[in-house]
């Protein structure tokens, strides 16, 4: 793309303008030593504040660099969890390959498929979770909800070791410890008083 004339026109008058401003400021002054003196001054002040603002964008390009380095984790991350999501609902409409991911067939197809949907909401809220999507707030607020009934219960209790072994991330192990805190208060909420 060809930039207009006038712009490099107007680039090229304001450089000549900038240098002809510091040849002549430094020309204007060369007279005696104090003069100069006064001007490694302001130099050396403007040193400081260059190196200060230098420190600053320098802080700028590692928090972007950060910042870009967790956006790649994280949408690695989601491809990956995507591909599974995407095996698991092909295997939906044919109960024996759930059965190749490890879920158990002594219950039946429909408790097979369950445990694979279940299996699929803690994934998409683990994730959710790790970007901040689900707060941690939100997340002990929907606990009561999450295990209210004894399904999700059980299909917790027999995933939760995964979920707690997973130390991919500060995010993951918070995730399973909170998880794992609103299914232990669940338990204690459904027992019966003992008198």
């Amino acid at each position: 793309m060809r930039r207009p004339a006038w712009r490099l026109s107007w680039f090229t008058s304001l450089c000549v303008l900038a240098l002809g401003l510091g040849l002549g400021t430094a020309f204007g002054a060369a007279g005696s030593a104090r003069q100069w003196k006064a001007l490694s001054d302001v130099g050396q002040a403007f040193g400081t504040v260059s190196a200060l603002l230098s420190a600053v964008a320098l802080l700028g390009v590692w928090s972007s660099i950060r910042l870009q380095t967790r956006q790649a984790e994280v949408a690695k991350f989601e491809a990956v969890r995507s591909i599974r999501g995407q095996l698991i609902q092909i295997a939906f409409d044919e109960p024996e390959l759930l059965a190749l991911w490890g879920f158990d067939r002594s219950g039946g197809d429909e408790e097979m498929r369950e445990a694979a949907y279940l299996s699929l909401i803690f994934s998409y809220m683990k994730m959710a979770h790790a970007v901040g999507a689900i707060t941690d707030l939100e997340l002990v607020r929907a606990g009561p909800a999450i295990f209210r009934t004894a399904r999700t219960r059980s299909w917790w209790e027999k995933a939760r070791h995964a979920y707690l072994a997973d130390t991919f991330s500060a995010e993951a192990t918070t995730f399973a410890q909170m998880v794992d805190a609103q299914y232990h208060l669940a338990r204690v909420r459904d027992q019966p008083a003992e008198r």
